[in-house]
């Protein structure tokens, strides 16, 4: 049964209320699948499409990447050695405003339309949208 956003952000904050200080989990595709839906229901309505691919490997100079594809749907890159729970969540939706912007704009940027997002992710799932970590 497909949650409602109210249900995803619940589950979101729950999660981060309860697990966000925690540093031994391991990363992999499916979580940030898991993840990336949960986000995608709790920030962005449902609106984005799947990612052509999630890769979970050191990201050079980064905690995570969005790469445009030929589809438009982008390839997120997740770095597997993100110190606790609450920041992975943290770089995955910031890598999906960047997916959203791609998507929508056809740019990915850290410029206006990319900090539009700022309060309404802090506001929604509790975690802070910025350029750097």
């Amino acid at each position: 049964m497909k949650r409602t956003n109210a249900q995803a952000r619940k589950k979101v904050k729950k999660h981060l209320e309860r697990y966000g200080r925690q540093t031994n989990f391991v990363i992999t595709q499916r979580l940030v699948m898991h993840w990336w839906s949960a986000l995608n229901q709790a920030v962005f309505d449902g609106s984005l499409p799947k990612p052509v691919e999630i890769v979970v490997k050191p990201v050079k100079g980064a905690y995570g990447e969005t790469l445009p594809t030929n589809c438009d749907n982008g390839s997120i890159h997740i770095d597997p050695e993100l110190s606790t729970r609450e920041f992975f969540i943290t770089v995955l939706v910031h890598e999906m405003v960047h997916q959203y912007e791609m998507v929508h704009y056809g740019e990915m940027t850290h410029g206006p339309k990319f900090y539009e997002w700022k309060e309404i992710i802090e506001e929604q799932v509790g975690v802070k949208l910025m350029r750097d970590y």
